[in-house]
């Protein structure tokens, strides 16, 4: 990865940091994982008690302020856990 994008990537793991999100606790201790960064790659991983909504601030300010843009066509939701939270996720 570029230092340029390094750098421009730090801010937006600096905000999902700072944020509120539960994100995906690590099993035995006090860490969460937050997000994986891979070239021009992101994945963020969320906690069922997480909003989606809540997702988006910190993700719209970076996109304003770095001038960059999600490709919606891109974007995944996978969820993770039981076969019955997985179903109810995807309905709703």
């Amino acid at each position: 990865m570029s230092k340029s994008l390094l750098e421009m990537i730090e801010p937006l793991a600096s905000l999902l940091r700072k944020s509120d999100l539960y994100c995906y606790p690590v099993p035995g201790s006090d860490e969460r994982l937050i997000m994986t960064l891979f070239g021009d790659d992101t994945t963020i991983y969320l906690d069922k008690r997480d909003n989606y909504k809540e997702l988006l601030s910190p993700l719209l300010l970076w996109c304003h302020a770095s001038r960059a843009r999600f490709d919606v066509n891109k974007t995944e939701i996978i969820p993770l856990g039981t076969p019955q939270f997985r179903n109810s996720l995807l309905v709703t």
